[in-house]
């Protein structure tokens, strides 16, 4: 018989900013700057503890049915930035 244990843990955290401005020179002109940024973090682990009945236990074989142990580090950083620039006179 084998069992497993596993479990899991996430962490996310998000910043963000947006900005805007506009700026007249002359009558009937305009100049304008926008922009967006946001970075998202996604961040997690993954353990799997496995574990063999006692009663499988091959002599001839000591460590293939020991218990094992995996993980896995998720750090995925995603960004995405965006700016716009408009000049008219």
């Amino acid at each position: 018989m084998t069992a497993w244990i596993s479990g899991t843990t996430n962490t996310t955290a998000h910043a963000g900013a947006a900005l805007s401005a506009d700026y007249k020179l002359a009558e009937g002109s305009d100049i304008s700057l926008r922009g967006l940024y946001s970075n998202f973090r996604n961040w997690g682990h993954k353990f799997v503890y496995t574990m063999n009945d006692v009663g499988l236990y091959d002599p001839t074989n000591p460590t293939g049915n020991a218990p094992a142990y995996s993980q896995d580090w998720r750090r995925p950083n995603m960004a995405v930035a965006a700016w716009l620039y408009k000049a008219s006179t």
